[in-house]
């Protein structure tokens, strides 16, 4: 399909367009279920980038809590980290993707479990966020009120926790974000895209 999409773009141009090169991209998945059947040579072949969609690592179809977006896994706490960035990043590479053609995805919301003791252990549900969509709360809403920040230094991510609801919220902020950056920097990937404007903080805060 993205080759006959490829070809399609390419015949419209030279018709229509005086060769101008429409750029091809993938919003590609980051959870290694969702790619595992991937062929990423034949895929590559007709793409311009790859839009890496690192985030949703945790969510309420999970039976604990965990970082929804982070770098590492957390030798520590497995459960807290069921996909990773940098095994993704690991895999595409080793399918044949040049580095330079994949931009990582940022989430600018955060996901959210109710009643849980911290990462990696159960909880009861998830509050209602402000997306319209239960346990999803946006980042410019971020943290929730009487909640602490932390950062988990193996795995690379931050969350917050109120310890008198026991409400937790995995989200990036300023430190992990930057933690990223200079993240794709080192293994010279093809930049950033963020999920979605609407989330974000405006001032020194924005992402």
């Amino acid at each position: 399909m993205l080759t006959e999409l490829r070809k399609g773009l390419d015949d419209y141009s030279a018709k229509h367009a005086e060769g101008y090169h429409f750029a091809l991209g993938f919003a590609a998945p980051a959870g290694p279920q969702n790619y595992r059947a991937f062929n990423f040579k034949a895929m590559d072949e007709p793409l311009d980038f790859w839009s890496l969609m690192a985030f949703d690592f945790a969510g309420p179809w999970d039976n604990t809590t965990g970082h929804q977006s982070n770098v590492f896994g957390n030798k520590g706490n497995p459960m807290t980290t069921k996909a990773s960035i940098e095994r993704a990043i690991k895999d595409y590479a080793n399918g044949g993707v040049a580095p330079g053609k994949i931009n990582l995805g940022l989430p600018l919301y955060g996901r959210a479990f109710s009643k849980t003791g911290g990462l990696g252990e159960p909880y009861l549900g998830v509050p209602n966020g402000t997306l319209g969509q239960p346990g999803i709360f946006l980042y410019k809403d971020l943290p929730r009120p009487r909640s602490k920040v932390y950062f988990d230094n193996e795995a690379k991510a931050t969350y917050s926790y109120d310890n008198t609801t026991g409400e937790l919220v995995s989200f990036d902020n300023m430190k992990s974000a930057k933690y990223k950056q200079a993240y794709i920097k080192t293994k010279k990937l093809g930049g950033a895209m963020f999920w979605e404007a609407t989330g974000d903080k405006i001032g020194r805060e924005s992402l």
